[in-house]
């Protein structure tokens, strides 16, 4: 990670407040977002930037070093820059972002992300059931940002305005009941759940349904479809034992469940970030991939090893 103006401004902010929290309102940002942030600054500086004690936050030795020359670089660019805009975009409006995502934990990522780099925009969210789908909306401009998942082996071809940043490369699990004999297992070989009836999403225009089948084929066996539904119906379903289904390493695990990896990872999600090339949000996209990467490290349990990024 390189610093930026952003990240000493968190430095000072937490200096000049004693806390993360109020810190976090200063800048407008959530506390475990500004947490986050002090922690990778921490990694990239190689020493930590604060100690706690009950009065609150102070500066190490390595923070008062940092802190100096944060405020003077700070200071030099209020000097250049004396009549910033209060906006990115314009004085008199407040910018509003649209996202799309089929993922609630990129998408929390990325909420994460906006909060600190446009802290001043009113940000939007709606589900996309398909790759497709959501990069068509962001080349409408219906769409701002848009959070896409491929599968491997079928790339999305998008239009020519859009930009597609990688963000990960995420293994696929399968998720089980409790009880299935399964859940015992470390891996889980795909063949071994060839008698199962399985729970697929509805048919979408992204491939998901053939590329489930092909996994399948290739283990030997044709897959029974018993259930067509939306991801929670799909859960419920899962839980009550009468069917299985495929799940990214990150679903969540509610009671009654269990995720396991397959045996010799055959299938993988791929994870990518859509923007408009010439759109306002375009330079913000790089700084955004790495929030989501963050978000989705953190919320991983940590016994997992982290997700293959680009």
């Amino acid at each position: 990670m390189e610093l930026e103006l952003r990240h000493l401004r968190i430095l000072c902010a937490v200096a000049d407040t004693g806390s993360a929290t109020r810190a976090a309102a200063t800048l407008g940002m959530t506390q475990p977002a500004l947490t986050r942030q002090v922690q990778r600054i921490e990694r990239t500086l190689g020493g930590p930037m604060f100690v706690r004690d009950r009065s609150g936050m102070h500066p190490t030795n390595l923070g008062e070093y940092v802190l100096a020359r944060a405020r003077a670089a700070l200071s030099t660019v209020r000097d250049l820059q004396p009549t910033r805009s209060v906006t990115t975009r314009d004085q008199a409006t407040t910018p509003r972002i649209r996202v799309g995502s089929k993922s609630g934990l990129m998408l929390a990522g990325i909420l994460d992300g906006l909060a600190e780099l446009v802290p001043h925009a009113e940000v939007t969210s709606e589900y996309g059931a398909s790759a497709r789908r959501l990069a068509d909306l962001v080349v409408a401009d219906r769409l701002d940002l848009a959070l896409l998942t491929e599968f491997s082996g079928r790339p999305v071809r998008y239009e020519a305005g859009l930009v597609c940043h990688p963000i990960l490369s995420e293994p696929v699990y399968v998720l089980l009941p409790a009880l299935h004999r399964a859940a015992s297992y470390a891996e889980v070989p795909l063949s071994e759940l060839a008698k199962e009836d399985w729970v697929v999403s509805p048919p979408a225009d992204d491939g998901e349904l053939e590329w489930f089948v092909g996994a399948c084929l290739t283990a030997g066996f044709s897959p029974r479809v018993a259930h067509r539904l939306d991801p929670l119906s799909g859960l419920d379903v899962v839980r009550s034992g009468r069917a299985v289904r495929l799940c990214a390493r990150s679903q969540p695990v509610p009671p009654g469940v269990v995720t396991r990896p397959l045996l010799g990872t055959p299938l993988r999600l791929h994870r990518l970030l859509a923007v408009d090339r010439q759109g306002w949000l375009a330079p913000y996209a790089l700084p955004l991939v790495e929030y989501i990467r963050a978000a989705y490290d953190e919320a991983l349990p940590k016994s997992t090893p982290t997700a293959v990024s680009f």
